[in-house]
């Protein structure tokens, strides 16, 4: 699709590094995990995905096959 040239909002500022807690590095670095965040931000406990009950999640299998065709 072709569209005419139009202005963009230029690029804004964002958050330089920071120190993170084990907690939050924990989180981020944790393979096979997931967890909540609530509507406020606040980040659940992390939990072990159920794989056998994920597969049966058709969003989980339509990824998990696409993944595969991807060599993911």
């Amino acid at each position: 699709m072709v569209t005419k040239p139009h202005r963009v909002q230029g690029p804004s500022r964002v958050a330089g590094p920071r120190r993170v807690s084990l907690r939050e590095w924990m989180v981020v670095v944790a393979k096979g995990y997931r967890f909540a965040i609530s509507a406020t931000g606040a980040l659940g406990d992390p939990e072990p995905f159920a794989m056998d009950m994920e597969r049966r999640n058709p969003w989980v299998a339509r990824s998990l096959e696409r993944d595969k065709r991807l060599s993911f």
